[in-house]
């Protein structure tokens, strides 16, 4: 289902490796601060260096606190008394995480310290049989800035792991087991029993000093490596390494395409990046498919056209993959938002690769040959667009739209969780770009803010949807680049 998140939710919560130093504002350190008169402001935590820093979604803040009843409401002047510090990371201990540019899973350690685990044994063996479950995707903007790598899993849990064995609690440091006094400590030490692995064997960690009262070390958030200043030295000249160049980039679309591409000011982006690094990038936008192909625009046309090969009777305006792999490096794909009318699975024929009906049991079976077919082009880097959400109002003449809805949601989540990784390969060339979570609401429709109209089905979204979304797609085309070419 869509991953609900917050609109400009935003947390800070750090103890600093310095002196605390008091805030120029009116609040003290551990404050959880709001602008006043707005239903979705932004929440920020007063840390021990006077700044606030930015909790990045709903996700991350959940495993630091599991509801808003202390934030306060001040005015934007009393926010603007404390300087930004950077991203909140996730607790230490709480979920395992990843990306959606990569297969690896990571563990976290305090001040954002990733720990990369390198097998699903190793993962079994440290966090039991339901680990997938813990495993929560980061946005890979924050992932790269926000996060450092350190030493990788092998047989012991990294810090700020809580662990329970015969009715005591522990917490992991450093390779130590320190135990708790009572619950009472747990809880004093902001901890949460949603994230205790219960382990029948201990002996692993030597015992370490037992915790008997709250530690700020322990109970509070720490300023991510990556955001800690090193310290001041003669500076280098700096050589920047990238694979950023020329790549000639393509987006294939219709009118949702048109307008996120004019609206977003994609071309403008695009230019002003390559004013600024020196490169020559170019982006183009094609109506594909198009006439004489009788397109709807979902997963059936892609997969007839190019793994069915029907472009070969329309090759003038549908081209087949050939053709548009041996002239372009970044090929994007992007459904209509019709492809949301998913309809049930029933089976048989209509399950068939080759069944043009919109139904999750097709489309797995499309998108897994493209897969396949995505495979034999290694140097063309395939970048498939989640498909957008219809308006609530819109009223399916079959399947009910609520049911279609829940299934379009379903057939996402498998895109992003599944589709890559099901078949135990890499698939280094194929990136996602998950437009469809930054559009749908929690009910997986299109967003109240982000819709055209309010009173009628109109699905298109609108300009706000189109200017926020714009620059966050064309950082995610550089990086996908720079990770790839």
């Amino acid at each position: 289902m869509n991953k609900f998140l917050l609109s400009i939710l935003a947390l800070a919560f750090v103890f600093s490796f310095q002196m605390p130093a008091k805030a120029t504002g009116s609040y003290q350190v551990g404050a959880l601060l709001a602008q006043e008169g707005s239903g979705n402001a932004a929440v920020y935590y007063v840390a021990s260096d006077g700044k606030k820093y930015v909790f990045p979604d709903l996700k991350t803040y959940n495993t630091w606190y599991s509801d808003f009843d202390d934030v306060v409401k001040v005015s934007i002047e009393e926010l603007d008394q404390y300087i930004d510090g950077g991203v909140m990371t996730y607790r230490a201990g709480s979920r395992l995480v990843t990306h959606q540019n990569t297969a690896k899973i990571y563990a976290v350690s305090p001040r954002g310290t990733l720990h990369w685990i390198s097998t699903g044994e190793i993962a079994q063996n440290l966090y039991g049989p339901n680990w997938t479950s813990m495993v929560q995707d980061i946005l890979p903007g924050y992932f790269s800035s926000s996060y450092t790598k350190g030493d990788d899993l092998e047989n012991i849990l990294p810090t700020g792991a809580l662990i329970k064995n015969q009715g005591i609690y522990y917490y992991i440091q450093d390779g130590k087991r320190r135990k708790m006094l009572d619950t009472s400590t747990f809880e004093k030490n902001n901890f949460n029993f949603n994230f205790l692995l219960e382990l029948d064997d201990v002996s692993a960690y030597a015992n370490g000093q037992d915790i008997i009262e709250e530690e700020e070390e322990l109970a509070g958030f720490h300023v991510p490596v990556a955001l800690v200043p090193e310290p001041e030295e003669e500076p280098e000249e700096e050589v920047v390494v990238t694979n950023v160049a020329d790549q000639k980039i393509l987006l294939l679309a219709h009118s949702v395409g048109t307008n996120f591409y004019e609206q977003g000011e994609i071309a403008n982006w695009f230019e002003n990046y390559n004013t600024d690094n020196n490169t020559t990038l170019n982006f183009e936008i094609r109506e594909y498919p198009d006439q004489p192909y009788a397109w709807s625009n979902y997963p059936y046309d892609y997969w007839n056209l190019w793994v069915n090969e029907a472009c070969s009777i329309s090759e003038e305006s549908s081209e087949c993959l050939d053709t548009l792999a041996s002239q372009y490096d970044v090929i994007n794909i992007k459904h209509s938002y019709t492809g949301s009318d998913v309809l049930a699975d029933v089976g048989g024929a209509t399950a068939s690769v080759n069944s043009p009906r919109k139904s999750l049991e097709s489309y797995k079976l499309q998108y897994q040959a493209l897969r396949d077919l995505f495979d034999q082009y290694p140097e063309t880097m395939f970048v498939v667009w989640t498909i957008s959400p219809r308006h609530p109002l819109y009223n399916p003449a079959s399947g009910g739209k609520t049911a279609n809805a829940i299934r379009a949601g379903e057939f996402h989540d498998w895109t992003i969780n599944t589709w890559l990784s099901e078949d135990g390969k890499q698939h280094p060339n194929i990136k996602i770009f998950d437009f469809r979570n930054y559009l749908a609401d929690e009910d997986d429709y299109l967003k109240y803010d982000y819709r055209t109209v309010h009173t009628w089905s109109e699905s298109h979204p609108n300009n706000a949807a189109n200017e926020y979304i714009g620059p966050v797609y064309s950082q995610f085309i550089i990086d996908s680049i720079e990770n790839f070419f």
